[in-house]
């Protein structure tokens, strides 16, 4: 049997970035345009590699429609490539959260001429539209390359010897480019060169920036507000006791699982399922020094952990067993019972429903809930999916026929979705009272949902534009064949796409024609545009090198990945405080906050898990602080 990666992370706040309500510009302010230099590189019919720059004018007007709008004038058919669309959709989102506009009033419109695709304009698009909004103007002998994540980071790209000479070609004077990325390669050389020298050889120069805050003042000459710097954040006393004893419930599951892992026939516990068992061993054995250190967010991420594992162990196990005893069709009967998942789903939609929130951190978690109960609802239907021999999902090393697998995997799933169930539980105990200015209606969150959605179908878009197209193209196959290959072996694409697919869809079901329906579609949104940031990050921001399986075996891009982590590390802290200087108790955000300033110490595979934790933290107390009328509450950096 194989290792299969433990991707499970409870879902509490996605990473994206929003924008609402906040500081409306005024509308006769509302017509102005800025142009930025974007940097291109492309392939000749002789096969050389060469550069270029190119002008983009953004036009800010008045909305007539009161409607989230982009628009996009070419002069030729399919000027604007599917990747340049959905970064700028991902772009318009980050710079609203970070100017605190109104996406209802404004409407912003991309110009330009010729053709142009990528998403390597992503940072530099980010800075024209805070231009647009702010009224300041950009350097016209200035031009940069790089993408843009969710919480304002500089993305690598590739190519930056060419758009060098793009840039000189076009009389720039300054190119920026992300940090970290000092060499990269000369496709007419084929060997990596300096980008500094390389700048220098050809008379501008080049400087490497790391988040968008540096960026733009580097190109306009004014700073973007930013929260002000603050401590390491700290949960209270009431949330902490409370933890503490779902450390003590999560570590009941685990030994639960164990006993019961200890009952099952030697010769049906594979391979896999003892190194399961054993990783939930070494997780549970952590958690008594961990509570000793005051670390007990991480204690409880641990036992969750380990309960995990070992619940999934337990269900390939018996699954194994019962396939052998009573044959395939009952295994696959037990592996839809096994996890007791509808009554699970069940418990946990009519909790969520019942919680009624009084205030904007009680709001905050009932979005939560619902971003788990989403993930939840993606393991099922990805599991069901694999019974019904619509997705196989291969097991690395393994002997078994195809369908043994699929009827293991889908064992996986459920347990997992399972757990996710039980996980809502949690967000719910834990709460309790949070204090926080009154939840006012949710038309705010309605439109933060809608906007959100939108950002999570582009950001998925671009992903598969980027990755799932050059795939099927340098494997000369088609892209449904090579995106249903990359499903089978990636986890967190699978539960991406089907979350969109159906899991949203099937959320509606259960929550129409009631009050909660706003905060799951916003939970639902969120969950899904963090699963695709994060794929963008994985397999192309940061050069992240997997194996055919899907797992991760190194970062190509060390130095990015430490920058984002530190970066993120910090601007959450910021955006926690700004909560508690408003009155709002941000508690589920410090939790992740704590767990990821531990993990980013650990493995590499830990290190990534805290950024999607740090994104998580961040998002929340964005949205938070966009929802309670604050966001724009902030300190010149």
């Amino acid at each position: 049997m194989p290792q299969i990666s433990l991707k499970f992370v409870p879902v509490w706040f996605a990473f994206a970035q929003l924008a609402f309500l906040a500081t409306a510009v005024a509308q006769e302010d509302l017509s102005r345009s800025v142009t930025i230099n974007t940097l291109g590189y492309y392939k000749a019919a002789d096969g050389t590699s060469g550069g270029v720059m190119t002008p983009v004018k953004i036009n800010l007007n008045p909305n007539p429609t009161g409607r989230i709008r982009l628009g996009f004038f070419e002069d030729e058919i399919d000027g604007y490539g599917e990747m340049w669309r959905a970064a700028a959709w991902v772009s318009h989102a980050i710079a609203l959260d970070i100017s605190g506009a109104d996406s209802t009033q404004i409407q912003i419109e991309f110009e330009r001429s010729g053709r142009v695709d990528g998403p390597s304009a992503g940072g530099l698009t980010t800075i024209g539209i805070l231009a647009a909004i702010r009224g300041d103007s950009v350097r016209q002998d200035a031009a940069m390359t790089g993408t843009i994540n969710p919480d304002g980071t500089i993305g690598p790209v590739g190519g930056i010897p060419h758009k060098i000479d793009g840039a000189a070609d076009a009389d720039m004077k300054l190119v920026l480019i992300p940090l970290g990325q000092r060499q990269d390669r000369d496709e007419n050389l084929e060997r990596d060169v300096d980008l500094f020298e390389r700048g220098q050889s050809r008379g501008l120069e080049v400087k490497a920036v790391g988040d968008i805050y540096t960026a733009y003042e580097l190109l306009t000459g004014s700073p973007l507000p930013r929260p002000g710097p603050a401590a390491d954040p700290q949960l209270q006393p009431e949330v902490y006791a409370q933890v503490q004893l779902k450390v003590d419930e999560w570590l009941l599951r685990f030994k639960n699982f164990q006993t019961e892992y200890k009952r099952i026939p030697s010769s049906y516990r594979s391979e896999y399922c003892e190194s399961l068992m054993s990783e939930a061993q070494a997780s549970s054995q952590r958690i008594d020094s961990l509570l000793t250190e005051g670390q007990a967010p991480l204690a409880m991420r641990d036992a969750m952990e380990a309960a995990v594992s070992a619940g999934i162990a337990t269900a390939v196990s018996n699954t194994i067993w019962v396939d052998a005893a009573r044959g395939r069709e009952s295994a696959k009967d037990y592996v839809r019972k096994f996890a007791q998942i509808h009554e699970k789903t069940r418990i946990a939609v009519d909790r969520l429903k019942q919680y009624k929130p009084k205030t904007l951190g009680e709001a905050g978690v009932l979005i939560y809930g619902f971003s788990a109960l989403t993930e939840s609802l993606a393991y099922q239907a990805a599991a069901e999916a694999i019974l019904a021999g619509r997705i196989h999902v291969p097991i690395e090393d393994s002997e078994l026929d195809p369908d043994e697998e699929d009827m293991l995997m889908a064992a996986y799933a459920m347990q997992i979705a399972a757990l996710d169930c039980e996980h809502v539980r949690d967000l719910l105990d834990i709460a309790g009272d949070l204090e926080g200015p009154p939840m006012v209606g949710t038309d705010r969150i309605i439109e933060v949902a809608v906007f959100l959605r939108r950002a999570a179908e582009a950001n998925l878009n671009q992903f598969e534009q980027v990755v799932v197209a050059n795939r099927a193209k340098s494997e000369n196959a088609t892209f449904a064949s090579s995106q249903f290959s990359l499903m089978q072996r990636d986890e967190t694409y699978m539960t991406a796409r089907v979350g969109i697919d159906v899991a949203t869809p099937t959320l509606r079901k259960f929550v129409e024609d009631t009050d909660s329906w706003p905060y799951a579609e916003l939970g639902a949104a969120i969950n899904t545009y963090e699963l695709s940031s994060l794929l963008m990050a994985t397999h192309y921001s940061l050069g992240v090198i997997h194996d055919k399986y899907g797992d991760i075996e190194r970062v190509g891009r060390e130095g990015a990945l430490q920058f984002v982590l530190d970066f993120a590390t910090d601007q959450a802290r910021r955006n926690i405080q700004l909560l508690q200087d408003n009155g709002v108790d941000p508690g589920a955000a410090v939790f992740s906050w704590k767990i990821a300033s531990i993990l980013r110490g650990r493995q590499l595979l830990d290190r990534f898990e805290a950024l999607r934790w740090l994104w998580e933290a961040n998002t929340q107390s964005r949205v938070l602080a966009h929802l309670g009328g604050f966001s724009a509450k902030l300190e010149k950096p």
